[in-house]
């Protein structure tokens, strides 16, 4: 081991990366903030639409949830306590109710995700049994397995089976830290993380599958009663498309920290872990632009949206600058070019 790697391994992590660090910070924050952003114009275009009346969009507003409390709350707390708590000016007062609450989010937005799959694929391939799939019974069902079932997969880890919890030494992270290597951790990572997303996966593998075979039955259709039916399916197959992208993102952005956790990559290069919690974020971020981006409905709501802010901001400028002008008009003396007349 030569000198500079025994002084790298002797100083603290913040004091090597003082300036990446702030510019770290900085830049995931920032995204953070642009997250919140398209989320409110999200959920602005789904509430004027009036779409969160059906069984669908119910569920879309239940993972917009989920993700908007990781997005505005979760991660920033994490990237705030990552960058204060190597000043000692911030941290966590309970790392095992923080790391709950993180942990049992990010198993529920997860699951939520393959909840939004099972019902594309009864929409998709059994339409005649979809009405049953949104029913207020349905839906209930659905959201409180989301819950249930990943509360009652962090319970073992909140009672510290197999581990404990803890901050790592370099960047403060609150994390559950294994004593010994047991089953315990493989089915909570299994049942947390990978089960939902092979599910996931598979569903919408077979929806595509199905699609083209019945859009070909559809399309040689030529009976004008299936005009209605041809326009469903078209909604619900851009639907599927939609979330289908929206979950790929979603895994290309958060497995790359796994598996550099797995290999021990992030332990190697330190300042890694950090750019690839920023990676995760954005895993979140790019929903609303496939919303906006893929529907046209949704785009065509945000632009008059956006027009009418724009036209507000308009005429609040316009009324702003003649205020103004006739402030300065009356205050020299003169209206249009006229000298103003006063009394003897």
């Amino acid at each position: 081991m030569n000198s500079s790697t025994a002084s790298n391994l002797t100083i603290p992590a913040w004091v090597v990366y003082k300036k990446p660090l702030v510019i770290w910070c900085f830049a995931t924050l920032s995204i953070s903030v642009v997250g919140i952003i398209l989320y409110a114009l999200l959920l602005t275009v789904i509430i004027q639409r009036k779409a969160y009346r059906s069984g669908c969009e119910i569920l879309i507003l239940h993972q917009i949830f989920v993700d908007v409390v990781m997005v505005a709350i979760l991660i920033p707390s994490n990237i705030l306590n990552v960058y204060l708590g190597q000043y000692n000016l911030f941290g966590y007062r309970d790392c095992a109710a923080m790391h709950f609450i993180f942990m049992t989010t990010l198993g529920v937005s997860n699951w939520s995700q393959t909840t939004l799959a099972v019902n594309r694929f009864v929409a998709t391939l059994y339409p005649h049994s979809y009405k049953y799939w949104v029913s207020p019974v349905a839906l209930v069902c659905m959201v409180a397995f989301d819950w249930l079932l990943t509360i009652a997969n962090n319970i073992p880890e909140a009672l510290s089976v197999d581990g404990s919890y803890g901050f790592s030494q370099t960047w403060r992270n609150c994390g559950y830290w294994i004593n010994r290597p047991g089953l315990f951790i493989q089915f909570y990572v299994a049942i947390n993380i990978y089960i939902p997303t092979i599910v996931m996966m598979l569903l919408y593998l077979v929806i595509f599958a199905r699609i083209g075979r019945m859009r070909r039955i559809t399309v040689e259709s030529s009976s004008t009663s299936l005009d209605r039916r041809r326009s469903r399916f078209r909604r619900r197959v851009m639907m599927a498309k939609i979330l289908c992208f929206t979950s790929l993102w979603y895994c290309a952005c958060f497995y790359p920290q796994n598996i550099a956790g797995s290999l021990r990559v992030d332990g190697k290069l330190v300042f890694m872990q950090l750019w690839l919690r920023t990676l995760y974020l954005c895993g979140y971020i790019l929903t609303p632009v496939f919303f906006f981006g893929l529907n046209h409905e949704y785009r065509a709501a945000l632009g008059r949206i956006m027009q009418r802010i724009f036209r507000c901001r308009c005429n609040f400028v316009f009324r702003t600058i003649v205020i103004h002008s006739r402030e300065e008009t009356e205050g020299s003396g003169e209206t249009f070019g006229l000298k103003k007349l006063t009394p003897r």
